[in-house]
């Protein structure tokens, strides 16, 4: 079967093209900014891919040899800085951008420009090292490693030893047959690789981009947008499968439910916006207080929860107890203010996460014991 390899790089010139025009519409609806870089990139593999068949024109070597690896270079190197934005690594753009003047330093100064098999080792080098550091960025970058940014990082690992083994098997015989007609191993299946590997790449860093989007709307869904904290629907949803086991341990474990006491007294004496420095003041307090599987949301209005996985009423108490006590010293002079801002607590255990909205009454009730017995106080509500 013959395989023309320079109609293969016109196709993928067609590919990488289409392809960046799918970013810049995805680009137009998620606006990520990197994925300007990876636009710009696919444009460049692009350009490089159109412009390798050229050499089989007399006196275009120029353009197909030199401009045609500095576009690849290039664009495969902006990919990586979209890369390092995404995953907030902006520093690695300056390991990316350096790679296309070495090859350009190479193309104009360097004798042994025309050994075809130094000019692959050299290339493919760069794009090993892009791919292994993509790959890298994406498993440690900021964010969570979902399943789409894994196996983007196994695309660019594998690209990456397609390469390494180009390079290694440069002096082997059948590497290079006919250096105009591109042909020989060190080839055929590397423009084969590139061209799936473009199209898989591409498909990935776009679902990425929309993994995270999607993230970012729910995350704002679920938060309250004073406090930054979980808002009650995320509260509940998260409680429910913390009590359940489904995350971690046996399942089960404590309520509490905060309230600040004199609040509206608060807010006509200082105003709104002191009153919600306040609800932040509280909120970052039990923060300090809470263990690695706890986390708080707020209910409404000045009132909050607090869920307690796999921990007995007592240990809640405990743990309310100096949330109570360390909010008061802090609240009690504030900003230069004579405050003196106080929270009860009512405490509720829970054996099932069937049984959350029934805690949380439980809580609310004994909330309103500590209330009634004076306020600023914690109430552990009795076992039925």
């Amino acid at each position: 079967m013959h395989v023309d390899v320079p109609t293969i790089y016109l196709v993928l010139a067609g590919i990488a093209f289409v392809v960046a025009l799918a970013i810049l519409a995805e680009w137009r609806k998620l606006a990520t900014g990197a994925m300007i870089w990876w636009a710009a990139g696919f444009l460049g593999i692009a350009a490089g891919a159109a412009t390798a068949p050229l050499r089989l024109l007399p006196g275009l070597d120029w353009l197909a040899i030199g401009m045609c690896n500095l576009f690849l270079s290039t664009g495969f190197g902006f990919i990586v800085c979209g890369i390092a934005q995404f995953t907030g690594r902006k520093g690695i753009v300056l390991f990316a951008l350096p790679a296309p003047a070495i090859w350009l330093a190479f193309w104009m100064f360097c004798p042994e420009f025309s050994s075809i098999e130094i000019r692959i080792f050299l290339q493919s080098s760069v794009m090993t090292a892009f791919s292994f550091v993509a790959s890298w960025l994406l498993l440690n970058g900021d964010g969570n490693r979902t399943f789409f940014i894994r196996l983007l990082a196994c695309v660019f690992a594998v690209h990456g030893l397609v390469h390494a083994l180009r390079v290694a098997l440069l002096g082997v015989p059948g590497a290079v047959l006919d250096d105009l007609r591109m042909t020989g191993f060190a080839f055929t299946p590397i423009i084969f690789e590139g061209a799936i590997a473009v199209v898989v790449i591409a498909f990935l860093l776009i679902a990425i981009a929309r993994e995270r989007e999607e993230d970012a709307l729910r995350q704002l869904a679920e938060t309250d947008f004073l406090t930054g904290i979980g808002n009650r629907r995320s509260f509940e949803q998260n409680a429910s499968l913390a009590l359940s086991g489904k995350r971690s341990g046996p399942g089960g474990g404590s309520i509490a439910v905060l309230d600040l006491d004199h609040f509206k007294r608060i807010n006509d004496t200082f105003g709104h916006a002191f009153g919600d420095d306040i609800l932040r003041l509280l909120c970052a307090t039990v923060r300090l207080h809470l263990g690695p599987q706890d986390f708080c949301g707020r209910l409404g209005g000045e009132e909050f929860a607090v869920c307690l996985p796999g921990r007995t009423a007592e240990d809640a108490a405990l743990v309310a107890e100096a949330i109570r006590r360390d909010f008061a010293e802090r609240a009690l002079i504030f900003r230069g203010q004579p405050v003196g801002a106080a929270v009860s607590v009512g405490v509720a255990e829970i054996s099932r996460a069937g049984e959350l909205q029934d805690a949380l009454s439980t809580a609310d009730a004994a909330l309103y014991d500590a209330k009634r017995a004076g306020r600023n106080r914690v109430e552990v509500a009795q076992r039925a």
